[in-house]
């Protein structure tokens, strides 16, 4: 997240594992996060599969984005199921996107590798699928997927359904009778796949 940060607001004095203080009578209790900046008053956290599966870990992002927006800062979250495609850098940094921060983000991140080299978003090899999301990290999945681009949408349903059609079991992959089933077949834009699936062919 800090390279990333850098990359799209190289002025923004960034920062990582800042603890902010919630409770001044116990200095054990404090929110830690990946990475922000006091000059953009901005957070942003990257969150991995506990964030999805883990419901205290839910509850505690729910509270921790309060708190720091009640403190006046802007709070921006990664879903570990994202890669920078130049969709996802526009959707996320919108204001600060440019082609040199793009390709600079693409260097530090992904060692110089193009657009087209680098995973699609979506569930490729991990083990960390739909499947084992609690209820409101389904939620929270699809309102975060919702909000995404159509072409990112589009990879991340693709993932799942080769993730399917490969393990040939889809217990693995999709809970059973779940709010994500339209998701998962929706009709996709083939145009939209031409970055790497581990999974395909």
């Amino acid at each position: 997240m800090g390279y990333l940060c850098e990359a799209f607001y190289p002025d923004g004095e960034w920062t990582t594992q800042r603890r902010f203080q919630y409770d001044s009578t116990n200095k054990r209790r404090y929110y830690k996060v990946d990475c922000s900046s006091e000059k953009e008053r901005s957070v942003w956290e990257y969150d991995g599969p506990q964030h999805y599966a883990n419901i205290f870990k839910i509850k505690n992002d729910e509270e921790r984005d309060r708190y720091l927006r009640g403190l006046g800062y802007r709070v921006r979250r990664w879903p570990f199921f994202l890669q920078l495609t130049r969709d996802v850098a526009q959707f996320f940094f919108a204001e600060a996107f440019n082609e040199k921060a793009y390709g600079k983000a693409l260097d530090r991140i992904y060692e110089g590798h193009k657009e087209d080299q680098i995973l699609a978003p979506g569930f490729h090899k991990t083990t960390n699928t739909p499947a084992n999301f609690v209820s409101r990290g389904i939620n929270r999945f699809l309102n975060e997927v919702s909000e995404l681009p159509i072409s990112t949408k589009d990879q991340i349903a693709h993932s799942l359904q080769i993730y399917v059609e490969e393990v040939k079991d889809r217990d693995l992959v999709m809970p059973e009778g779940s709010e994500l089933e339209d998701f998962y077949h929706r009709t996709i834009d083939k145009s939209n796949l031409d970055l790497l699936f581990t999974r395909k062919n």
